[in-house]
């Protein structure tokens, strides 16, 4: 899957790089949580952060044992990439902040752009995304202890509704069952990170722009 998007004027530049793989593997972990159903990632999933300030996460989803020839592609789409200030500036919060020390982790937002394709077993389960709890104060975020599951590991987590028949996915696996828009069934990622080092050409690039603040911290929400 492709994970880096060109416009005719600047073919983004990739700033961040992560392999990705489950909190903490099965039996007793998962990569993505969906109403009492756990899927956990293949090798090769990848966690990307660019200059023009987009992030993906990519990579393929199994089931458990009830559910072994199932599963998803998942292709996440995240902007609006932002520090601790700009996070508590807006009025939101950090996931399981007990884990780590959210003044050093980095929130984003999930766009609708982001899909779930069923395969195998779960062929024709194809759901759109939406971020969960919208008009509440978590979104995405990632850094250590960030997956709120593990301390003191590289991870990232964020919930999310699927969007269904109706209003943020009734009758959907992923249903927002409240009019607030703060609850809901449970469906989320808990992922650990691995960085991938960067070509030298793109720390380059990022001397040149500002360091690395400058390429992911974009503006207050």
């Amino acid at each position: 899957m492709a994970v880096v998007g060109t416009t005719s004027a600047h073919a983004a530049t990739i700033v961040e790089k992560y392999n990705v793989t489950d909190f903490a593997g099965p039996p007793g972990g998962h990569g993505l949580y969906m109403n009492d159903d756990k899927y956990y990632f293949d090798p090769g999933a990848m966690f990307t952060v660019s200059d023009d300030g987009a992030g993906n996460l990519t990579g393929e989803l199994t089931g458990t044992a009830r559910d072994a020839d199932g599963g998803f592609d998942v292709f996440l789409t995240f902007n609006d990439f932002r520090d601790w200030d700009a996070q508590t500036g807006a009025g939101l919060g950090a996931k399981g902040a007990s884990n780590g020390d959210e003044t050093t982790w980095t929130f984003m937002d999930l766009i609708p752009v982001s899909t779930l394709t069923g395969i195998g077993d779960q062929a024709g389960n194809d759901y759109d995304l939406i971020m969960k709890p919208q008009n509440g104060i978590y979104t995405f975020q990632y850094g250590v202890g960030a997956n709120d599951k593990q301390k003191n590991v590289l991870g990232m987590s964020g919930w999310f509704y699927t969007a269904g028949d109706g209003l943020e996915g009734t009758g959907s696996p992923c249903a927002n069952t409240t009019t607030s828009g703060d609850g809901g069934s449970v469906c989320d990622f808990n992922l650990q990170l691995e960085a991938v080092p960067l070509p030298a050409g793109a720390w380059l690039l990022l001397t040149g722009i500002g360091a690395i603040g400058a390429a992911r911290r974009f503006r207050k929400a």
